[in-house]
């Protein structure tokens, strides 16, 4: 996928703060592309943005999970599953032994989100895991952060208000790590 059919894809979502960004999600898509993954895990819904981009992506292969149900936008409640992702995402993932699983959390967030994350990386059958907020220097396989990537973030991120982005921009912000398994 290139950038400019994902900025196709998402021309028309208006970033929410505190979302992931979508370069964040761009970097998440290729990564789970390039894993050749069939399904993906979502943890973390708030305003719906990443679940809108990722049912874009990814049709019929999304599984979104959020433990707040009043933060999950009237049209999408169909779709959401009301679950707290640091129990239901390792469930989920235990139960779909046959796919090549793609994770996205973005919740829990921290030691939390990092437990998860490591619980998820565990399973083989997990080739990719995205975390948001994590800082660059985890061990990550990439970063959004990182001098690749940012040559198209900021066309990606172009609709992000500017003083979101001043303060993403920052050194040492945490941004999205990324983990493949081999």
């Amino acid at each position: 996928m290139t950038p400019d059919q994902f900025a196709a894809i998402t021309s028309t979502l208006t970033y929410q703060p505190r979302g992931v960004f979508f370069s964040e999600l761009y970097l998440f898509a290729c990564a789970c592309l390039d894993a050749n993954v069939t399904a993906i895990v979502e943890s973390g819904v708030h305003h719906g943005v990443s679940t809108r981009v990722l049912r874009a992506v990814f049709p019929n292969r999304v599984t979104s999970f959020e433990w707040n149900a009043t933060v999950v936008p009237p049209d999408l409640r169909t779709v959401v599953i009301v679950a707290d992702g640091q129990r239901a995402v390792p469930e989920w993932i235990v139960q779909h032994p046959g796919d090549r699983v793609g994770v996205l959390l973005d919740g829990p967030k921290g030691p939390r989100g990092t437990v998860v994350r490591e619980q998820c990386l565990a399973y083989p059958h997990v080739r990719v895991v995205g975390q948001h907020d994590s800082p660059m220097g985890s061990g990550e396989t990439m970063h959004s952060h990182a001098p690749p990537h940012r040559s198209v973030a900021a066309e990606l991120d172009r609709n992000v208000p500017a003083d979101i982005m001043a303060w993403s921009n920052r050194a040492n912000r945490p941004g999205l790590g990324v983990w493949m398994n081999p």
